[in-house]
């Protein structure tokens, strides 16, 4: 498709839609949801199907999803001080 003579790249799935009821068992993790991403993100599949994910706040892109905690790391629920992270 054209649009003021630019032509989209072949296979590109930018901006794909809601994922199918089976793809929704992806996004849990350790049995709680991922819940959605970080504000001005979004998900993308490449030609092969693989998924990444764009930060449009950079202008950059990545294989693993920005939800995830590196490994080392966990979540900590505070009721005074709110969410927080630290390395164990």
């Amino acid at each position: 498709m054209s649009l003021f003579g630019l032509v989209a790249p072949r296979g590109h799935l930018y901006g794909t839609p809601r994922p199918l009821e089976e793809d929704v068992a992806e996004m849990v993790q350790g049995g709680t949801r991922l819940g959605p991403l970080p504000p001005n993100w979004e998900v993308a599949y490449a030609d092969n199907g693989e998924k990444y994910f764009i930060d449009h706040n950079s202008g950059t892109t990545q294989w693993n999803d920005p939800r995830e905690l590196p490994q080392g790391w966990e979540q900590v629920d505070d009721p005074v001080y709110g969410t927080f992270y630290v390395e164990v």
